[in-house]
């Protein structure tokens, strides 16, 4: 098998799992409030947004806001190995795997899926009634997580259009 017959295959293998494991955590709960709800920094408003009654009241399938967002969060540690691993390959298939750079991206890549496994825990005690530290140290992951992704992006973006301009000069 060919190095691009493999990295066809992982390619294949990581953008179709993403899309499924992301497409049932929608199904269980809209992106813009698990966002939301990660953000919610304090005690005070955890606690107000959970007994509040949109919160509280079962859908028609007879769940809570809280028990889907625990179900949504438990396919996210799927989602992280799977997104995680994605965003690696990329950065291989743009650098190669000997580079320095590549490795520098692994391991923000790496602090980035930690800090959403440590977001997530914290989230999921804050579900089953913890509060104290829990909603700032939530918040501080997630802003950890969503500003390492961030990062990659922009690096991403500018490693493919520098890689481009190669091609056309």
């Amino acid at each position: 098998m060919t190095a691009l017959t493999k990295n066809s295959l992982l390619l294949v293998f990581f953008i179709t799992t993403t899309y499924l494991i992301g497409n049932e955590m929608k199904k269980w709960m809209a992106s813009k409030e698990v966002i939301a709800f990660e953000f919610i920094q304090t005690e005070e408003n955890a606690t107000k947004l959970i007994s509040s009654t949109d919160w509280q009241t079962p859908d028609t399938n007879g769940d809570t806001k809280i028990e889907r967002l625990k179900v949504n969060t438990y396919f996210d540690f799927l989602y992280i190995i799977n997104y995680v691993g994605l965003f690696v390959f990329l950065a291989r298939v743009l650098l190669g795997s000997s580079s320095q750079t590549i490795k520098v991206v692994t391991r923000i890549l790496l602090v980035a899926g930690a800090a959403d496994v440590a977001e997530n825990l914290c989230l999921l005690h804050i579900l089953d009634g913890g509060r104290g530290i829990f909603p700032a140290t939530m918040y501080l992951f997630a802003s950890i997580k969503f500003s390492l992704l961030l990062l990659y992006v922009g690096w991403l973006l500018f490693s493919a259009g520098k890689s481009i301009a190669k091609k056309i000069a």
